[in-house]
């Protein structure tokens, strides 16, 4: 078994190490029917090239009308995850992740839950397992984990999908009758350095939405049960991106909605609008990093090719006290420091 669930309904995932190839190809779920339905994804990363922190800065916009609109230009890059999508057991999930960066891209210790940080996960397979049940895929996020971005995106997904079949899930938030089959996500090779400021969160969380939409949101859904409503049309770019970020809220992520870019698809040039409002905004603390609508999105065409070195200076930084001090200046500077 790789999960268990506590007295709280929260799955603790559990890490298991086995010896794969690093095609994937020997990590294919077993599914009790015959038919399966296998496909292949890769999803880039991001460079932001100009407007760091304007997607979340232009939210303020609800509160005070002097702070600009966010404006980001944005380049996915060559490196990202690589996927293999399945179908699996009934009603179940099972998300493989192969490192294939250096030791020092992966918290070794989030991985795994009992404290066992292995210095061969590099050429292992962490494997994440569990049940389609919404509440405890949130609760799980909310824990937080290496898997937590996948778990919370799950959530939201099935949310969306359980909304728009209209059959919803019940009081346990598992969606029992739904699911004839279920997925498992195989994220065979990785190229993108995770923690670098790459987007490699946001890729995770747009990878499941992607793979969760190629294999339920389809005409001929080999996921639905015959008892189900027809499946829901495939969910759009923007729909997709709208998922990824709130799947990543559910962490406790204090991100904006720049980072999904990474839908675009690799090597694509971006110039992203922020109008968007703030809800749920509270005005003493303006701590809220949520964000109402979506980002614009226009595509950018360049005459020639743009090469970026991407360096590693081997710092640290704390991105949760950067966040609240860049916060505090919004939506009303305090003081002559602040304006500037």
């Amino acid at each position: 078994m790789v999960e268990e669930v506590d007295e709280n309904n929260s799955i603790n995932e559990k890490v298991v190490l086995t010896d794969k190839n690093q095609n994937g190809n020997e990590m294919k779920g077993e599914n009790e029917n015959d038919e399966k339905l296998s496909f292949d994804v890769f999803i880039p990363g991001r460079l932001c090239i100009l407007g760091e922190h304007t997607d979340w800065i232009g939210g303020y916009r609800k509160v005070n009308r002097r702070v600009g609109c966010g404006y980001t230009i944005v380049c996915t890059t060559a490196e990202g995850l690589y996927a293999r999508c399945n179908t699996f057991k009934p009603e179940k999930f099972r998300y493989s992740f192969k490192n294939n960066t250096s030791n020092d891209d992966i918290d070794k210790s989030e991985g795994n839950t009992n404290g066992n940080a292995s210095s061969e996960i590099d050429s292992k397979i962490m494997e994440f397992a569990c049940d389609l049940n919404i509440e405890q895929l949130k609760l799980t996020a909310q824990n937080g984990g290496f898997f937590c971005y996948v778990a919370g995106t799950l959530a939201i997904c099935l949310e969306r999908y359980t909304s728009a079949s209209g059959s919803g899930s019940n009081s346990t938030g598992s969606t029992p009758m739904l699911m004839a089959t279920g997925l498992e996500i195989v994220n065979y090779k990785t190229t993108l350095p995770m923690k670098k400021g790459l987007s490699s969160s946001a890729s995770v969380c747009v990878l499941v939405c992607t793979c969760f939409n190629n294999m339920f949101n389809t005409g001929s859904n080999p996921g639905s049960s015959s008892s189900s409503s027809s499946s829901s049309a495939p969910w759009t770019r923007d729909q997709i991106m709208d998922i990824a970020y709130r799947g990543e809220c559910i962490t406790g992520s204090k991100c904006g909605r720049m980072d999904q870019c990474v839908a675009m698809g690799q090597g694509v040039i971006g110039l992203m609008q922020f109008t968007s409002l703030r809800r749920d905004m509270d005005l003493d603390t303006t701590n809220s990093q949520d964000c109402d609508t979506l980002p614009s999105i226009q595509q950018v065409y360049n005459k020639s090719e743009l090469h970026f070195v991407v360096g590693n200076v081997m710092g640290s930084k704390d991105t949760v006290a950067i966040l609240q001090a860049l916060n505090a200046c919004f939506p009303y500077a305090q003081n002559s420091r602040q304006v500037r």
